[in-house]
């Protein structure tokens, strides 16, 4: 077994350093790699359109049709908006319409889905198509959806669809090299994004070394236990956070972490809820239980203010605390949104969802883990000494 993994190493080290020459991406130059609006939004809208600058009218819009299972659309005067009343990206024609719910990192807002569809119930399309857009085609919460039922929402990924989407693009624009070189670059970065970045040669070798000997045998006992590495890294990283949290402060029994939780998160496909993790006070603010809020989620871990009263944590939209959340923008990597007032995604990020990148992976070492635990938790306490003056200020 040790002999396979060594040679696993010498691959990877030897594409690594591959692809560490050939780093530059002009999507990540010009902006933050994961951001939904300004950057994956807009580029998808652009492709869309058939007024884009691609020249190619409808041609891409043509190829992405079928990718969302959608074979009766008029493409006829068809239009495509971004950020249209708060819609990601909205296709319509005269009779039909598109919803383009863009989830990279996002976190899902109450009935938004919901919100949505009615928004253009109102403006009187009866065919509508709700596609929830995320890296790996998670499904949306229950929260999110509010009363659609679940085949009302359709389930699309970066990791799979839009990169098959680009790779038909790269094709059709084969004879425009400034537009294929674009979209070749646009289609690293979601495979990058997506933790999918290993390329054609390297799968290959990858393959022949698990054809030789009994290495396939050896690397099937490997995948046939990583549901369990995975339970284990995760359950084991919670559990250790939390005793580093009871050392200063009490946790409030308020969406708090259960191993049930991740049973139904790694063995299930539907009813998942990621929404956990530690929630302990760090305040009383006019009534409020101001909380610090370490979460799970269905994305990179984060944690952040939150405010509860009565035990709900809607109560962070009171106008009452706007003041705060104006106040506290400048110690927060996102700001203030439904149930939140701000905070900040740990880094170097981690993502248990995925479970693919180096971080996330090697916390299944119980040094790193400890190591790394500490790490994080210094950025909280960073947090909680930044904005605990204002707290006072304001109380």
């Amino acid at each position: 077994m040790k002999v396979l993994l060594d040679k696993l190493e010498v691959i990877q080290f030897k594409y690594q350093v591959l692809r560490d020459q050939n780093t530059f991406n002009i999507f990540e130059i010009l902006r933050d790699k994961s951001d939904e609006v300004h950057l994956h939004s807009r580029f998808i809208v652009e492709l869309l359109s058939p007024n884009g600058t691609h020249q190619f009218q409808d041609g891409f819009f043509q190829l992405f049709l079928p990718i969302i299972d959608v074979n009766d659309f008029a493409v006829e005067d068809y239009q495509v908006f971004k950020e249209y009343k708060n819609i990601d990206v909205l296709i319509k024609n005269r009779t039909q319409a598109i919803i383009i719910e863009n989830k990279i990192w996002a976190r899902d807002q109450p009935k938004q889905l919901e919100r949505y569809y009615h928004t253009m119930k109102e403006e009187g399309f009866e065919d509508i198509r709700v596609v929830y857009l995320t890296l790996q085609g998670t499904e949306p919460s229950d929260s999110s959806r509010g009363r659609l039922a679940e085949d009302e929402v359709g389930l699309f990924s970066y990791a799979h669809h839009i990169n098959v989407w680009i790779e038909k693009c790269i094709e059709a624009a084969s004879r425009h090299a400034e537009l294929r070189e674009t979209l070749i670059q646009y289609q690293k970065l979601i495979k990058e994004l997506s933790g999918n970045s290993m390329g054609v040669d390297q799968t290959q070798e990858i393959i022949q070394l698990l054809r030789e000997d009994d290495n396939i045998v050896k690397a099937h006992l490997i995948a046939s236990n990583w549901k369990h590495v995975q339970w284990h890294t995760e359950n084991d990283f919670w559990i250790e956070l939390k005793g580093v949290i009871l050392e200063r402060y009490q946790i409030i029994d308020d969406q708090s972490y259960d191993p049930d939780y991740l049973d139904k998160l790694i063995h299930q496909k539907r009813n998942r809820n990621a929404g956990y993790g530690w929630m302990f006070k760090i305040a009383d603010f006019q009534g409020f239980d101001l909380c610090v809020f370490i979460e799970r989620s269905f994305e990179d871990v984060y944690f952040g203010l939150t405010a509860l009263k009565d035990g709900n944590r809607d109560a962070s939209d009171d106008p009452k605390l706007n003041e705060l959340a104006d106040r506290i923008k400048r110690y927060c990597g996102w700001q203030r949104e439904t149930s939140w007032l701000g905070g900040h995604y740990f880094e170097p990020r981690i993502n248990f969802e995925m479970f693919s990148n180096e971080e996330t992976l090697r916390l299944s070492n119980p040094d790193f883990r400890t190591q790394s635990i500490q790490k994080y938790w210094g950025q909280v306490d960073q947090f909680i000494t930044n904005i605990s003056p204002i707290i006072s200020e304001l109380k």
